[in-house]
């Protein structure tokens, strides 16, 4: 055999190689989760994949770099929790692509991760991410205090809103006859945002 023909052969098999032994079965990848949850909520979070002719290994769940939840089809049962910030996980709802949280607080605000293995021979894992905040909103309307309830044209009137506690604070916007007031309307309203 000559050294091109064998230079040839070699290139062959390191092109095979690369081909069958480095592609993987795991593609598109795709993370959903709600964007905002109400204290309290569930939240169901679903990572979608597709495995062609391969297999699940395993799929796991992240709060920022803890693992709260991991579901291999192999084990019996399939499904492992771990405590995260007391998260608190509907194993009945959950499966290996959904995962359902319960009674969501504000310390579950946070990136979410999915990774997913694919079984033997090829063990490729794929990660993706998204975060959730989670909100306390306020339970009580809010509520519209004037300096007096009379005024000639002209004058100044004095107005307070105040809304409940709430996490993240609200974004109050004041409307005058059911339009939108801003600092540079023309009715020369001026405007003084407090927190509190």
């Amino acid at each position: 055999m000559d050294n091109t023909t064998e230079k040839l052969q070699r290139l062959i098999i390191c092109l095979l190689i690369l081909v069958v032994g480095g592609s993987t079965s795991l593609k598109n990848l795709k993370i959903t989760v709600p964007e905002r949850v109400r204290v309290g909520d569930s939240a169901l979070l679903t990572c979608s994949y597709d495995l062609e002719d391969a297999h699940l290994y395993a799929i796991k769940w992240y709060l920022d770099e803890e693992e709260f939840y991991r579901f291999v089809p192999k084990n019996e049962p399939p499904h492992d929790t771990f405590q995260v910030r007391n998260i608190q996980v509907n194993v009945s709802s959950s499966n290996m692509q959904d995962v359902t949280l319960v009674n969501v607080q504000n310390n579950h605000t946070g990136r979410y991760k999915c990774e997913v293995t694919e079984d033997i021979p090829r063990y490729d894992t794929k990660l993706q991410e998204a975060d959730v905040l989670v909100v306390d909103v306020p339970e009580t309307e809010p509520r519209i205090a004037v300096d007096r309830l009379h005024l000639p044209a002209g004058e100044k009137l004095q107005a307070n809103c105040t809304s409940g506690a709430s996490r993240p604070a609200p974004n109050i916007t004041w409307t005058l006859n059911g339009a939108p007031v801003s600092i540079n309307s023309p009715s020369q309203l001026s405007l003084i945002q407090k927190a509190t």
